[in-house]
């Protein structure tokens, strides 16, 4: 009665504190699953109340994978929000993921020269740009036909999958500082 026609908002908002506390409570090789999974459900509802919407969003580099990731320290494979949307036939082939790529920074998502084809971004990484977009699925592009992940944070492609399959977009982002976290 008190939130009259802001219930369904009220309700959305608790469900989704309720949904991430029971995701943190999962033991380590169940929570990014069911973690995920919320974030597919929470978009589709959120979709099924916006009609021909275009959505923009940003979510750590794990989340926007669109194929299945195989965790090996955890034996298990997960289908990271993306992957869950690019299986979706309502979502397919409508996803673009670019992936946030650091260097010289102390981020989590580092990339170093010795991680990467130095011929493909020895110009960038070389030059005064702060930051740099590359296009991963063009088709003159190693990432469309090899499997290169050049993060810290490996993982390894199924057979006859590329990079370009994972992620389109890279943005490599020199100096930047570390952001501080709000506690500690």
């Amino acid at each position: 009665k008190i939130f009259k026609e802001e219930f369904e908002n009220f309700r959305y908002v608790s469900n989704n504190i309720q949904q991430m506390c029971i995701s943190y409570l999962q033991p380590h090789n169940k929570w990014n699953i069911i973690r995920d999974n919320y974030i597919y459900k929470n978009f589709k509802y959120l979709d099924s109340k916006i009609n021909d919407a275009k959505y923009f969003g940003q979510w750590g580099g794990f989340h926007i994978l669109q194929e299945t990731f195989y965790d090996e320290f955890n034996k298990s494979k997960i289908d990271f929000f993306a992957s869950l949307l690019n299986k979706d036939k309502k979502y397919k082939g409508k996803i673009l993921s670019i992936h946030y790529g650091y260097q010289n920074s102390g981020a989590v998502d580092k990339i170093t020269s010795s991680q990467i084809d130095s011929i493909l971004f020895d110009d960038y990484i070389n030059s005064q740009d702060d930051a740099i977009l590359f296009k991963l699925n063009n088709k003159f592009t190693p990432f469309s036909s090899k499997f290169i992940w050049p993060f810290e944070h490996k993982f390894k492609a199924k057979k006859d999958q590329y990079t370009s399959d994972y992620i389109q977009y890279l943005l490599m982002i020199k100096d930047s500082k570390v952001s501080k976290p709000l506690y500690k």
